[in-house]
């Protein structure tokens, strides 16, 4: 009764597991077909987050891995689940001595079979054992699974974010120019002195390199994406996402109750299960091996057989299995232990994340809809101002570097926003979500 009970525990929580990541290769996979899922992924001009994900559980190498371990893991449950051999014996007593040939007359051949019994459920034990290592190994893979997606997210939004300071540099180097065409006409007139155009002209061989150093930026963000699925040349050129799209930070309460889905939880639930099987193992060696024999003996002298039948069985079994015993009770203990730390290091990190999030979609909020638009408007005026003659050039790059650092600023607060969600939604185990133009 109690292995069914085991058993069924064990095959509950292998369900459990296979759900989860059904929902996560589902989610990753809407849209696509399951052929040449990878080939898709890269080959797309605009890529997707959840084609990015999909090529990436295709071809990740190391959840290849897992394959190979399942495959040694699923030979030793094989091994295990052999009963003990048979044993064939032979013996041969005084075939030499003084007087070969004599001797050799008086000898006893004895032809025999031994196989050892494991009392009372050991081989169960055992076999349970192995079943336990490979339902551990299906949580690992989901633990590794879920790590990889969150980072398939995380170096989605480096891209994203990438793209829109590659657009924002691009709208800097455009708005020098203008600024430069609007200084040389003012020189020309004699309006201006002749070094606000030598400024002019530095200040767009900058914003020139920083628009070079942001594409730069932008390739090795798709380099790094694509890394993921076995891919160093990136066909792709962007990817659909809306940066700018922060969103609510979510209710806490709900999100600490999804702690217990996360697959690095059930990892130590499967591993608990494990280590009671070896507690249970040990405790089976207790009674100990029985080994019996039975055979033929034959007397050569007076030409006489007889049937020979043998048990052995080792003493003071119990005794040497206390040390197992001890080990697999405090191996079950430390498991649970683990699990409780890693429990409140996960509850605590939400709550810190949560705040965070909070105050970054605050802040993303306060930038979109007060500070960007002051300041662009602020920059218009200074322009047409400056074109006036009223203003110095002084005054017309400080106020474009005022506006450009703004919106630099929103990005990157656009990206943390994103960031810190993805963690969050790594920690309850969901499906990674980026806004993405579809």
């Amino acid at each position: 009764m109690g292995f069914q009970i085991l058993m069924a525990k064990a095959l509950a929580c292998a369900e459990r597991l296979r759900l989860l990541a059904s929902r996560l290769r589902a989610w990753a996979l809407v849209g696509l077909t399951v052929a040449g899922t990878a080939a898709n992924a890269a080959d797309n001009e605009v890529l997707t987050l959840r084609e990015a994900m999909a090529a990436t559980l295709a071809a990740n190498p190391e959840l290849k891995m897992y394959g190979v371990r399942s495959e040694a893991l699923a030979g030793l449950h094989e091994t295990v689940s052999l009963v003990p051999p048979l044993i064939f014996n032979a013996a041969v007593e005084d075939a030499l001595g003084t007087g070969s040939a004599q001797a050799f007359k008086r000898s006893e051949i004895t032809l025999s079979l031994s196989q050892v019994v494991e009392l009372g459920d050991q081989h169960q034990r055992h076999i349970d054992v192995a079943s336990q290592r490979l339902v551990l190994l299906q949580a690992e893979q989901q633990v590794s699974e879920l790590d990889l997606l969150a980072e398939v997210a995380r170096r989605f939004i480096a891209v994203a974010a990438a793209q829109e300071r590659l657009a924002l540099r691009q709208r800097a180097a455009q708005l020098a120019q203008d600024t430069q065409v609007g200084v040389n006409r003012l020189v020309a007139a004699a309006q201006s002195p002749q070094a606000e155009q030598t400024r002019a002209n530095a200040a767009l061989q900058r914003a020139l390199l920083e628009e070079q150093h942001a594409s730069a930026n932008l390739a090795a963000a798709r380099i790094n994406l694509a890394s993921l699925w076995a891919s160093q040349q990136p066909s792709f050129s962007s990817v659909a996402a809306q940066l700018f799209e922060t969103g609510a930070a979510g209710d806490l309460t709900a999100l600490l109750v999804k702690l217990d889905a996360n697959p690095a939880i059930q990892v130590f639930a499967s591993e608990e299960r494990l280590r009671e099987a070896e507690l249970q193992a040990a405790l089976s060696e207790r009674r100990g091996d029985l080994q019996w024999t039975a055979g033929l003996r034959h007397l050569r002298e007076v030409g006489d057989s007889g049937f020979v039948v043998g048990m052995s069985y080792p003493l003071n079994s119990q005794a040497r299995a206390t040390g197992a015993i001890r080990t697999a009770n405090a191996n079950v203990r430390e498991v649970e232990g683990r699990k409780q730390v890693a429990r409140n290091h996960m509850q605590s990190q939400l709550h810190a994340l949560h705040v965070q999030l909070q105050q970054a979609i605050a802040e993303a909020t306060a930038l979109q809809a007060t500070v960007l638009p002051l300041l662009r408007t602020a920059l218009e005026q200074t322009r047409a101002v400056y074109a006036a003659g009223g203003y110095s050039y002084a005054e017309l790059a400080s106020a474009q570097l005022e506006a450009l650092n703004a919106e630099n600023a929103m990005i990157d607060v656009a990206e943390r926003v994103h960031l810190l969600r993805c963690e969050i939604e790594r920690l309850g185990g969901a499906a990674f979500t980026v806004t993405t133009e579809e």
